[in-house]
């Protein structure tokens, strides 16, 4: 006779023993329900919220993507509607255009107020905002805290990522403020707003970094989901986060679909190792003065000042804008005997400048020519654009000879001068002996062949007390 088998697993649902249990191990289950309760409260009260943004574009029949990278449409990869928006797709995605997005919104730097738990990122809703002057890329991305004392006091707290020094400083709210790394102002939008914050979390509520274009566009482009919505309407969908509809918007701002959208020139210098000998040379200028402009009384008596810019570096236009008169002052006045040593390194970074750099200095040995040098030199900066690699156009040089008083003859000397890149080997000249002088950036300040330490150059009063030290 077969033996019937039992199973392990009652069949039947016995709701008796069900409620038997369920008293048994009714405060377990009370307990489970509440943490499951403070838990889903926990994780909703703490989460940082996560937007999704969506846009529709409507892809217009210039093929754009064809323009911007140069291709050939003869060879028929263009010529039907699914390879101009396969081009176009390719085209939005691309680095090179999210860069040119990014550049035209205010992304370079990030603001954030932190809670107990939650950092928050605050975008536009920042109660206040800061300018900046790059001096060392270390600091990209190094957060500074910012506690505002009173609407006129702030102080800074941030830790170098070079030296490890813990800075704790006072500065002045809307003032220029000298960091090693940087050069940065803060200016209060809402000062009600910061009290509350800093009265409702902590006094240390907000901090901001210096972002690196590089991290951010990778971050956009790793968010960015590009489709085809509509192949026959040419429309296509943009899907991704908060910096996506930013992207989108920047990108209309950019003029990437406008049409005759055109691709700005770049133009990497040539390599120059070796001195012309040849070079024609500014008034003044000589070879044995490592190619400098002479500025001022020259006494031969005073310290021997050098002063080495480059007319795109942002550091230079602010240390014109901090200390350049008094410094032209005192060569004027005999306290220093002083040589402007124009340098051109930074067309090499920014090749989309066209040679900058180079067409400034030049300009410059014609203004020198002209009997206008510090006032050219200083009117070069003061039109320096404020995003460094824009550069300076051919016709914002010939402008500014006339606003410095460069007129009737003595400009048109000065044009044909311009126009000829007549000093182009004084120019390279000049890096050179720049580079064989072991110049590591710009700006540098030698007194009597002693490098001056930038936060004595770009104050009035450090500097004043070092000529007057060096003139004992």
């Amino acid at each position: 006779m077969a033996k019937k088998k039992i199973s392990p697993i009652n069949e039947e649902f016995d709701f008796k023993l069900f409620v038997t249990i369920a008293k048994k191990n009714m405060l377990w289950f009370a307990f489970l329900m509440l943490l499951s309760v403070v838990i889903a409260l926990v994780i909703l009260r703490y989460s940082a919220p996560v937007f999704e943004c969506t846009s529709v574009i409507k892809i217009a029949n210039e093929d754009n993507a064809q323009n911007v990278l140069g291709l050939d449409s003869k060879n028929g990869f263009y010529n039907d509607n699914n390879s101009e928006i396969a081009g176009d797709i390719e085209l939005i995605k691309s680095k090179i255009i999210i860069g040119k997005a990014v550049r035209n919104l205010p992304l370079q730097v990030s603001y954030y107020s932190k809670g107990s738990i939650l950092v928050n990122e605050l975008y536009k809703q920042t109660p206040f905002t800061v300018e900046y002057t790059l001096k060392d890329s270390s600091i990209l991305g190094n957060p500074i805290l910012v506690e505002f004392k009173n609407k006129n006091t702030l102080t800074l707290t941030y830790t170098s990522r070079k030296s490890g020094k813990k800075t704790v400083q006072d500065y002045y709210v809307g003032k220029w403020i000298n960091l090693a790394e940087a050069t940065i102002k803060i200016n209060v939008l809402d000062y009600n707003a910061i009290i509350e914050m800093q009265k409702d979390i902590s006094k240390d509520v907000f901090f901001f970094t210096i972002n690196n274009e590089t991290e951010v566009i990778s971050k956009i482009a790793k968010e960015l989901a590009v489709s085809v919505l509509n192949i026959e309407a040419k429309t296509i969908q943009i899907l991704g986060g908060l910096f996506v509809l930013t992207l989108v918007v920047g990108l209309i701002g950019a003029g990437v679909y406008a049409k005759g959208q055109s691709k700005k020139l770049s133009i990497t210098p040539e390599a120059v190792t070796e001195y012309d000998s040849g070079a024609v040379l500014p008034l003044g200028v000589t070879a044995q003065n490592g190619y400098g402009v002479p500025v001022g009384k020259q006494d031969p008596a005073a310290p021997k000042a050098e002063l080495y810019e480059d007319f795109q570096c942002p550091a230079c236009g602010f240390l014109e804008k901090a200390n350049g008169k008094n410094i032209i002052d005192s060569a004027v006045k005999g306290d220093i005997n002083l040589t402007v040593h124009p340098m051109i390194f930074l067309d090499r970074n920014f090749p989309e400048s066209q040679l900058a750099s180079l067409r400034a200095t030049m300009a410059f040995g014609c203004a020198v020519d002209a009997g206008k040098t510090a006032e050219y030199h200083s009117g070069v900066f003061e039109i320096q654009p404020s995003k460094e690699g824009d550069g300076f156009t051919d016709q914002q040089l010939l402008d500014l000879a006339k606003k410095v008083g460069i007129e009737g003859d003595s400009y048109t000397t000065f044009e044909t001068c311009v126009s000829s890149a007549k000093y182009k080997g004084w120019a390279n000249n000049s890096q050179l002996h720049a580079q064989d002088r072991g110049v590591q950036g710009t700006p540098s300040f030698f007194l009597n062949d002693k490098l001056i330490d930038g936060t004595i150059l770009v104050d009035p009063a450090g500097f004043a007390g070092v000529v007057a030290e060096a003139r004992k």
